[in-house]
């Protein structure tokens, strides 16, 4: 979901899964980080067209925080390229527009999101 701009329905598959975990397992960790991207990429992008900045300083504590989770999950995570994840975060806090239109790759795919994602995503409000 997250790769067809649904950023809100991201952070909440997110958030459901991070719950599901521990604290300090792995998974956990993951999870959040990736609610915290959700989060970043739609301030930045809900403000985009109102003025330079606008959701872009909520952008960038957003992804300091995910880089903070994302530390220790391991560069590859269930196919996720977490290394590249977070590279893309550095940079884009200090280049917002680096964000724009960027897409997770998943097993070097980019997938994009099937109705019943969006279906499940629904359910969990």
């Amino acid at each position: 979901m997250y790769n067809d701009g649904a950023y809100t329905e991201s952070y909440d598959c997110f958030k459901f899964e991070w719950y599901n975990y521990g604290r300090g397992t792995a998974e956990s960790a993951f999870c959040h980080g990736m609610q915290q991207v959700a989060a970043g990429t739609h301030k930045h992008a809900a403000d985009c067209g109102r003025g330079a900045d606008a959701g872009d300083a909520g952008m960038r504590s957003l992804f300091s925080t995910a880089l903070g989770y994302l530390q220790g999950v391991p560069d590859d995570f269930y196919g996720v390229d977490v290394a590249a994840v977070r590279r893309r975060l550095l940079v884009a806090i200090f280049e917002p527009q680096l964000i724009d239109g960027w897409r997770i790759a998943i097993d070097d795919h980019t997938p994009d999101a099937y109705p019943a994602d969006y279906e499940y995503a629904a359910g969990l409000g």
